[in-house]
């Protein structure tokens, strides 16, 4: 059988050096992607977030994308680009919908931001800051 088709237990058992018996499976590759997330955390959350994606955990690497636009926030650029991310990780990621579209009222782009802002409405029509975005934005207009 070529290694390249192996499964996680036949590559343990070719990796053995002695003969014996395994007690414990493997850990999947989602199980380190996590665990370097968790410990990147504190040192890089850009890193972070992306271990954390490749562990198939959207949503925490959405969160910390979310957290790095709000820290951003003198940085336009860097900003916008965290809170698009935090979209495509999560669409319905309300609080970055509504924060994105105040990130683009701020620079005039008002159409992009009203996008914004109705999408945060619709993917929580309890967000009464999105709300109160629109219509702060509708009367900007």
């Amino acid at each position: 059988l070529p290694l390249t088709q192996a499964s996680d237990d036949q590559l343990r058992d070719y990796a053995a050096p002695y003969a014996g018996q395994w007690y414990t499976k493997p850990h999947s590759p989602a199980t380190l992607h996590e665990y370097l997330g968790e410990k990147m955390h504190p040192y890089d959350r850009l890193a972070s977030a992306f271990y954390y994606e490749q562990a198939g955990l959207v949503g925490t690497a959405a969160r910390i994308h979310y957290d790095v636009g709000m820290a951003a926030s003198q940085q336009p650029a860097q900003a916008e680009r965290a809170f698009r991310k935090a979209i495509a990780l999560n669409p319905a990621f309300a609080k970055a919908h509504n924060n994105l579209g105040a990130l683009l009222a701020n620079q005039k782009r008002f159409a992009e931001a009203a996008s914004c802002f109705e999408m945060a409405v619709k993917q929580d029509p309890a967000n009464e800051n999105a709300r109160l975005n629109l219509k702060l934005l509708e009367q900007m207009r």
